[in-house]
């Protein structure tokens, strides 16, 4: 693995990442997550950084050296923590999950769930570098917990918004009034099979 893998597999996808998530945080002016997007930003430009400098390029027969060189490359969990407390704080506020739901519910919600989506590619092409050691495995935990928050507060924005979330349905394979007994308020079926 050269450093080209690192410029064209895992950036991009974290750069868009970003983009996606200014997207979704300005059509909410100033809502209290668009705080936590920013946040979030700043900790991607820092996991960029992280995989633009892999590990085993940067080590030295100098243990001090060696020492100062893991301690810029690891990865705070405690930024993990903060996602997983966030993700606990929104997701009181939400209807049970009792379905698989579809992405959508307004222009906000549609939006952080194409950033989950997005961040959920970034998280398989990071799998490579934690386990060849390129990268601090907690950058994978970061990631994975960043699409989790990513979805709750997407359903979090659909429910700001007064939209229903979407319940999934396998085509043909039960009748929708099963599903619809089991549908939290704020949920609806959109078609049902016939």
């Amino acid at each position: 693995m050269g450093i080209k893998y690192w410029e064209t597999s895992c950036e991009p996808t974290l750069d868009d990442t970003f983009l996606i998530q200014v997207l979704g945080g300005h059509y909410k002016k100033r809502h209290d997550y668009v705080d936590q997007l920013e946040r979030i930003q700043c900790i991607l430009q820092d996991i960029s950084s992280l995989i633009a400098t892999p590990r085993k390029q940067q080590q030295s027969d100098d243990p001090s050296r060696e020492a100062r060189i893991r301690e810029r490359l690891s990865f705070n969990p405690r930024h993990i923590t903060e996602l997983e407390d966030w993700i606990d704080q929104y997701s009181v506020m939400l209807p049970d999950l009792t379905n698989f739901i579809l992405p959508g519910g307004g222009r906000v919600s549609a939006s952080l769930h194409v950033a989950r989506t997005v961040c959920r590619r970034a998280e398989r092409s990071i799998v490579p570098l934690t386990t060849g050691g390129f990268v601090d495995e907690q950058v994978l935990v970061y990631v994975n917990r960043l699409s989790d928050y990513l979805f709750t507060i997407a359903r979090y924005a659909s429910v700001l918004d007064g939209n229903k979330e979407t319940i999934y349905i396998r085509p043909q394979s039960r009748k929708a009034s099963s599903i619809e007994r089991k549908l939290s308020e704020g949920q609806e079926v959109v078609q049902q099979d016939q």
